[in-house]
């Protein structure tokens, strides 16, 4: 039990090393991968591995990349100004009537954002409202995309506005994801205090945007023909993103598993 531990430690650690993202004890062992463990085994088994990885400052990572630890302190210092920006959002979001939840998404959820990158947002809108949001819409994440990338982007999100129980919902739609990160949502917590939340808006005035989704769609789509690339566009999600980290991320965790053959 306590060698699948010490496996599990140290593909938490190359994962998070693929992010040059140091971690803490307690953020080790609530992204712990695969393994699920007793907290005596944890500690136990942290202390085994003490000839591949180190600890400095309260933070682990394998040993010779402690430089990474100086990298995370300051982009602490710069995600902390950038979610200040992104909050600064929530006045127009929150009179939306069919947005959900709005979440930070991305390094920024984090805090490990550059100087230069973007303030990723998840938004969930209400059922058959996509286009009239102009946003887009998702629960339960598609089974294309229920992989450990996937479920590192769920439990990291920071959510910042929910209407209703949306967060909660949320986290309930992708249980799927305590199959690659099984400490994760054992101390999720569903209530964040800081998050600003919202009744629900008038039914009427729901129903009422929502006859004009599909000509949203129609419009939106003939704007935006001349600038697609590859984002994801259908009637249930919208993903502006011009490029898909996901195969690059796995792919450098997977070097990492053969280069400290865990």
């Amino acid at each position: 039990m306590i060698k699948e531990a010490q496996q599990a430690i140290l593909r938490t650690i190359a994962y998070s090393d693929v992010f040059a993202y140091p971690l803490t004890k307690k953020e080790l062992w609530h992204f712990l991968l695969d393994k699920k463990t007793s907290r005596k085994e944890f500690e136990k088994a942290l202390k085994t591995v003490s000839l591949v990885i180190t600890e400095k400052d309260g933070f682990y990572c394998f040993l010779g990349r402690e430089d990474i630890i100086a990298k995370r302190k300051q982009r602490e210092k710069v995600s902390y100004e950038k979610i200040k920006i992104a909050k600064r959002t929530l006045p127009f979001f929150s009179w939306i009537p069919t947005v959900r939840l709005i979440g930070i998404s991305g390094a920024l959820a984090m805090n490990n954002a550059d100087k230069n990158d973007d303030i990723d947002l998840f938004v969930v809108v209400r059922k058959n409202s996509l286009w009239t949001t102009r946003l887009f819409r998702a629960l339960g994440l598609p089974k294309e995309k229920q992989d450990l990338f996937g479920a590192h982007e769920v439990v990291q999100m920071m959510p910042i506005f929910e209407r209703g129980d949306a967060y909660g919902r949320f986290i309930r739609a992708n249980l799927w994801v305590k199959k690659f990160l099984p400490n994760s949502l054992d101390i999720k917590r569903l209530s964040y205090k800081d998050i600003k939340r919202s009744k629900n808006h008038n039914f009427l005035i729901t129903q009422l945007l929502n006859s004009f989704e599909f000509l949203a769609k129609v419009l939106q789509l003939w704007y935006m023909r001349k600038h697609r690339t590859i984002e994801i566009i259908s009637d249930h999600m919208l993903a502006f993103h011009p490029l898909d980290h996901r195969q690059k991320i796995l792919k450098e965790y997977n070097k990492r598993l053969r280069q400290y053959q865990i």
